[in-house]
This record gives C-alpha cells, sequence and structure tokens, in this order.
C-alpha cells in the first residue's frame, strides 16, 4: 500500500487524482458508482430519478444510513482507531504532566 501525498479533484468535479509516493498519479471516478461513458436518455432518466427519490426520502433513517454509508478496508480503519488512541493518549500525558506541575513546584523554588 503506497501513501498518498496529494489529492484534487478534476475541473468538472467528476474525476478525483491522487498522487503516491510510488511517484504515480492514479485517476479516480468522484461517484464510484457512476458509469462511463455516454448515457441513453434512459438511463439519464433513472439516474435523475434516483437521485430525487433520494432527496426525497432523505430525512427517513434508513435512507440516510444508506446515503451515508462508506466502506473503509480494514487496514485505513485500524490505522485511523490507533492514531486516535494515540492522540487520546498524548493529551491525556500533556494535561496530568501540567496539572503535576501546578500543583507540586520543584523544590527550592520561591514558593517554598
Amino acid at each position: 500500500m503506497q501513501r498518498v501525498f496529494a489529492v484534487g479533484f478534476s475541473g468538472d468535479g467528476s474525476y478525483v487524482f491522487s498522487g503516491s509516493d510510488d511517484m504515480n498519479v492514479r485517476v479516480w471516478k468522484a461517484e464510484a458508482s457512476e458509469a462511463l461513458g455516454v448515457a441513453l436518455p434512459r438511463e439519464r432518466a433513472k439516474a435523475a430519478y434516483d437521485k430525487a427519490l433520494l432527496a426525497r426520502y432523505k430525512h427517513l433513517p434508513e435512507v440516510k444510513r444508506i446515503t451515508r454509508h462508506r466502506r473503509v478496508p480494514a487496514a485505513v480503519h485500524k490505522a485511523r482507531t490507533w492514531m486516535t488512541a494515540v492522540a487520546a493518549s498524548a493529551v491525556f500525558v500533556f494535561v496530568s504532566v501540567v496539572v503535576c506541575c501546578c500543583l507540586d513546584p520543584p523544590p527550592g523554588s520561591p514558593a517554598d
């Protein structure tokens, strides 16, 4: 798995470009379920109808859950969980050091 260093959208917002440390630029579709190529009028009508249905029923909990769902690979999920835990422990250590330093002045200080 390569590290991604840069990400950008195309001018019309239909593609995403990513640059990684292996010196490759990858092109992705911004809408993963969108088909490439020329769409027939029937296909365009169905896509418009589907978007209208989502807009009409977006207040329902089931529809909200489906539209928000994004699959995240297990390695990415584990890395995010680990980074969150590391950040939380760093904040805890910083707060405890600040509290300990404020409560107990070092010996020989003017506060004694």
